[in-house]
């Protein structure tokens, strides 16, 4: 089952989407490429995925192309990473949420590549590194400014400096 299995799992993408009481999440968007190139990688099923690659079939959701090319680019902060979201259940920019992109930017390459969609595949490659080296420079920068060398919870901030400096808090 899990053609429809992906179907239904990307309506659940739509940001008006009803949640019953949990959190909508933007790092769960970019992790929809990610199991359709596992089961693309599992199936070799080039004609499901390219059908709904790029699909119009609003009842299943934002389709990768308007996750990638609308969503992701959306998303972009002037620095180059992913802007301020409520990904870890409170207001960030958040390591785990710009990690989250670049698997879904990394997986988009390999499906486009994988059903011959060489344009997108480029397009995924130059997002990807673009969004890797901002990473690199406005981590660096906050090591740096805050003198530690660990990976942080926040891209710009110490952890400190939010809910991460809380040694037990389940979110990180």
């Amino acid at each position: 089952d899990a053609r429809n299995l992906l179907l239904v799992g990307r309506t659940s993408e739509q940001p008006n989407f009803p949640t019953n009481g949990a959190n909508w999440y933007w790092d769960g968007v970019w992790k929809t490429p990610w199991v359709w190139a596992i089961y693309l990688a599992k199936t070799n099923d080039t004609a499901f995925v390219s059908q709904f690659f790029n699909d119009t079939q609003t009842q299943f959701g934002p389709n990768m192309m308007t996750i990638m090319h609308t969503d992701f680019l959306n998303q972009l902060d002037t620095d180059g990473t992913l802007k301020t979201s409520f990904d870890n259940d409170s207001s960030g920019k958040w390591s785990l949420s710009n990690y989250s992109a670049l698997i879904g930017l990394a997986a988009y390459k390999y499906i486009a590549t994988r059903i011959g969609q060489t344009a997108e595949a480029t397009w995924a490659q130059g997002a990807y590194t673009s969004l890797h080296n901002s990473l690199n420079t406005v981590i660096g920068n906050n090591q740096t400014a805050n003198a530690f060398s660990f990976l942080p919870c926040e891209v710009t901030r110490p952890d400190s400096a939010n809910r991460c400096n809380t040694f037990n808090d389940a979110n990180w």
